[in-house]
C-alpha cells in the first residue's frame, strides 16, 4: 500500500490497506479474549487502521480518516490498561495524527487540545530528546500560528530547531522543514530580516 501511495495511486494504495485492515481486523475478532495474541493482533489492527487514515487524510477524507483513527485508539482501550505503556504510546500518536486532520480542518482549538495531550503523554514515555516528541512540539507551534498566537509559535518552533539540532545535527531533512516553518512564521508577520 505505502508504494502505490508513493508513487501517487491514491485509489490502489487505500484499497491494499483496507484489505490488510480487514484482514487484522478479523484475526483480531476471530481470536479468544484470553489469548496471549491478541495484544499482538490488537497493535496491528490499530496500527493498520492508522496508515489508511493517513492516507485517507492525505485525499481529504477527513471524516473517513477520524473515525478510522478513533476505532483504532477503541481497540487497543479494549486489550490494553489505559495506563499501560504500549497504550499510551500508540494513544499519543493516534493524538498527533488526529490533530493533523483537525488542522486540515482549520479546526485549530481541537487540534491543539490533541496535541498537548500527546506531547505531555511523549514527554513520560520518551522524553523530550526524542524525534517524535520533538515532531508533536512543531505540530502544536503550528496550532499556536494558525491560531494568531505568533510569539508563542515562534518560541516554540525556535525550541524545536535548538532541540533537534543538538540531538541530531542540521544535515537532515527534518531540521531543514523545522528551519523552513521558523522562517515562514518570521515571512508571515513581517519580519524578513529573520526569515532568510
Amino acid at each position: 500500500a505505502l508504494y502505490y501511495f508513493n508513487v501517487g495511486n491514491f485509489s490502489k494504495s487505500i484499497l491494499m490497506a483496507t484489505e490488510l485492515a480487514n484482514i487484522y481486523k478479523e484475526e483480531f475478532e476471530n481470536l479468544n479474549k484470553d489469548s496471549r495474541l491478541r495484544d499482538l493482533y490488537a497493535v496491528n489492527y490499530a496500527s493498520s487502521l492508522s496508515n489508511l487514515a493517513t492516507y485517507e487524510t492525505y485525499i481529504g477524507n477527513y471524516d473517513k480518516a477520524i473515525e478510522l483513527e478513533q476505532t483504532g485508539i477503541d481497540v487497543l482501550k479494549d486489550v490494553f490498561p489505559e495506563s499501560s505503556s504500549a497504550y499510551a504510546s500508540y494513544y499519543a500518536s493516534s493524538l498527533n495524527n488526529l490533530a493533523t486532520i483537525y488542522i486540515c480542518l482549520n479546526r485549530n482549538s481541537e487540534a491543539m487540545a490533541f496535541l498537548e495531550k500527546a506531547l505531555t503523554l511523549k514527554q513520560q514515555l520518551l522524553g523530550e530528546k526524542n524525534s517524535s516528541y520533538i515532531r508533536t512540539k512543531s505540530n502544536l507551534s503550528a496550532c499556536y500560528f494558525n491560531l494568531g498566537a505568533f510569539d508563542k509559535a515562534i518560541e516554540l518552533e525556535e525550541e524545536v530547531l535548538q532541540n533537534y539540532s543538538s540531538l541530531f545535527g542540521e544535515n537532515s531533512i527534518d531540521y531543514y522543514d523545522y528551519m523552513e516553518n521558523l522562517a515562514c512564521y518570521y515571512y508571515k508577520i513581517g519580519n524578513y530580516e529573520k526569515s532568510n
